[in-house]
């Protein structure tokens, strides 16, 4: 068992989560969601948390046995942890609202929502913790949502990509010459998604050697023409389409198709929380399980395209 003091701390200082001042993309939604529901939040969650958008955002008992990792809290990931939630438990996660994206091959997505206040409740109630690490865990080099995918890729960064003027979100990487076909055949396997999100110029097969790659939103068409004229092949990230309906989800949709008229390479999507969760999965149980004595478990989403 480990105290609940001492993994917030060794965490904050590793990512510097006190270095920071809000989040900056969290900033955008993240009050939206709780003020559509007339809930209180910034009365609600921890006060450094309500300032920061990171870290420690509801505190429960001092003793930490377990810990559960996800990406996003959808209902059925906060299901799946309270149905296992021993008191004092840490959930932890990379967003502390999620994102209802859409389905390529199905539904379209509602956009942002917050966690509905019954969980929340549950919570406190139950004295479990909720801590959320989102722009420090994009940023870091070594351990964190790119660093990931770049590492389970077996690539190599040639420069910074997408940076928010906090850090960076992407990169533009090197990697050993592989088919098309085998790229997207490894990133099913990696992201364990049932398909891709495939959309820019349709090609025939051929060699992959120079890609952009973004964890989580990279549906921008500003961000595809830079990547374009790095000369990248082709641009993965968790997003490359706005399929959610909301004003900002139609208009930019609109944008992103006259765009993909004119694409010159594939653009590749392999599920916004599948793009993060992988982090989870390859980096940070290890890095929980070294750090401290008590049990880490994952919680993956039951559908990565939600």
């Amino acid at each position: 068992m480990e105290k609940l003091k001492s993994i917030v701390d060794r965490i904050d200082k590793f990512y510097k989560v006190k270095e920071l001042d809000i989040d900056p993309q969290m900033a955008i939604f993240y009050a939206g969601t709780y003020e559509s529901i007339n809930f209180d939040w910034e009365s609600y969650f921890e006060k450094d948390f309500v300032k920061r958008l990171n870290g420690l955002m509801l505190k429960g008992s001092e003793t930490v046995n377990n810990i559960f990792l996800s990406a996003f809290p959808t209902p059925d990931v906060i299901k799946k942890f309270l149905d296992q939630a021993e008191e004092g438990d840490v959930f932890f996660a990379h967003h502390p609202i999620y994102m209802s994206c859409g389905d390529p091959h199905g539904r379209v997505g509602d956009g942002w929502k917050c966690i509905l206040p019954k969980y929340l409740d549950q919570f406190k109630k139950r004295n479990l913790s909720y801590y959320s690490l989102h722009s420090p865990l994009d940023y870091h080099r070594e351990i964190g949502t790119r660093a990931a995918i770049i590492k389970a890729l077996n690539a190599e960064i040639l420069e910074d990509f997408y940076d928010d003027g906090k850090g960076p979100h992407g990169a533009i990487c090197e990697t050993d010459p592989i088919l098309l076909s085998e790229l997207e055949k490894r990133l099913i396997q990696i992201f364990d998604i049932k398909y891709l999100d495939k959309s820019g110029k349709i090609v025939k097969d051929y060699i992959v050697t120079k890609l952009a790659i973004v964890s989580g939103s990279a549906d921008n068409t500003d961000l595809m023409q830079v990547a374009q004229d790095k000369g990248v092949e082709v641009y993965i990230a968790g997003e490359v389409n706005s399929r959610f309906d909301t004003e900002f989800g139609r208009e930019n949709q609109k944008k992103i198709d006259n765009f993909m008229k004119k694409a010159k390479i594939p653009f590749i999507g392999v599920s916004h929380s599948a793009s993060e969760y992988l982090t989870m999965k390859l980096q940070m149980r290890e890095w929980f399980e070294q750090q401290f004595d008590i049990k880490v478990q994952l919680i993956p989403q039951d559908k990565w395209w939600y």
